[in-house]
């Protein structure tokens, strides 16, 4: 009878030992739940929620594991993932390298966090202090979006990662991806501008613009449009130097009217539109001349109408096509 009671105890430890073993390794989608209006919605590969503030939940996190994540537009983000047999080191990522770590303003956790999202690198980093921690959670309160990639709209890919045995590796069961979609109107990412970067110059050479008191926007879609664009303007325009592939890439010029003191400003889009937005200041010149702002994008990602912001409102520019 005592030989059976210590097989018997065995074999309870030893399920006691493997179902802690399977609970260790349960998948980080597993421990993330969603909170929004006080109602729970599981972690899954695609979710839907509200634009407005929500948690998110992180199981069995101690206040030691630091929690990363990297939000992007770029649904084709190229990366390696972990998998049971290959663990990746953080420094050889480029989504969680902690020299791409977003560095954010402190703030009482419990008053909100921001997401960055991205469109290339820079993560979101939550350590103890920076989130709630109780009875083994750690919960990341969300109230705002920034979109620095100038391409959200409602929708961007999650990356988690919580650095749970605190060793800097990535395993498959610290791993997770989340597309997140998010629907109607609130505040969440309302009237956020993210700025795009552009060329800008003035051009003093003048002689054969069109002096109508309009903007102008020139769409180059190939090489020969470009030569097309040099022919009509004398040449008075070289590009900003930088190499453009015409076969994946467009190239926007945007000239404003002849003038002595107007300025186009870096553009910016507000989070969830498809505008992008050309500000003007005045900024008083020697002579005359037009200022210039040259936008490529890649095609596929050429999502934005142009508008330039005047005392009038918005306005669009005055297109001539050169492919």
């Amino acid at each position: 009878m005592k030989k059976k009671f210590k097989f018997f105890s065995a074999l309870i430890l030893s399920t006691v030992i493997f179902a802690g073993t399977v609970s260790a390794q349960k998948s980080v989608i597993d421990k993330i739940f969603f909170v929004q209006d006080g109602k729970n919605i599981p972690a899954a590969k695609n979710v839907l929620l509200k634009n407005k503030s929500f948690e998110i939940h992180f199981a069995d996190a101690s206040p030691d594991d630091y929690i990363s994540i990297f939000a992007t537009t770029d649904f084709n983000y190229d990366y390696e993932e972990p998998t049971k047999s290959k663990s990746i080191d953080v420094n050889d990522t480029v989504m969680f390298n902690p020299g791409t770590y977003i560095i954010k303003e402190k703030i009482n956790p419990r008053d909100g966090s921001s997401i960055y999202i991205s469109d290339s690198y820079g993560f979101n980093g939550f350590s103890s202090e920076q989130r709630i921690n109780s009875k083994n959670e750690a919960v990341v309160y969300i109230v705002s979006l920034n979109d620095t990639s100038g391409n959200f709209l409602d929708t961007a890919d999650f990356y988690f990662y919580v650095d749970y045995d605190n060793d800097n590796l990535i395993d498959e069961n610290e791993f997770a991806k989340i597309k997140i979609s998010f629907e109607g109107d609130g505040d969440l990412y309302a009237n956020k501008k993210a700025y795009v970067s552009t060329m800008g110059y003035s051009n003093y050479m003048i002689q054969s613009l069109p002096n109508d008191g309009k903007f102008h926007l020139y769409v180059i879609d190939s090489y020969e449009g470009a030569k097309r664009f040099c022919a009509i303007n004398d040449d008075a325009y070289g590009f900003d130097g930088s190499p453009i592939d015409f076969k994946t890439q467009r190239l926007y010029i945007l000239l404003s009217p002849v003038t002595d003191s107007l300025h186009l400003m870096q553009p910016y889009t507000l989070t969830g539109t498809k505008k992008l937005i050309f500000e003007t200041e005045e900024k008083k010149a020697i002579a005359h001349y037009v200022s210039v702002r040259e936008y490529k994008v890649e095609k596929d990602k050429d999502i934005f109408t142009i508008y330039v912001k005047t005392d009038e409102g918005l306005v669009q520019p005055v297109i001539h096509k050169m492919d």
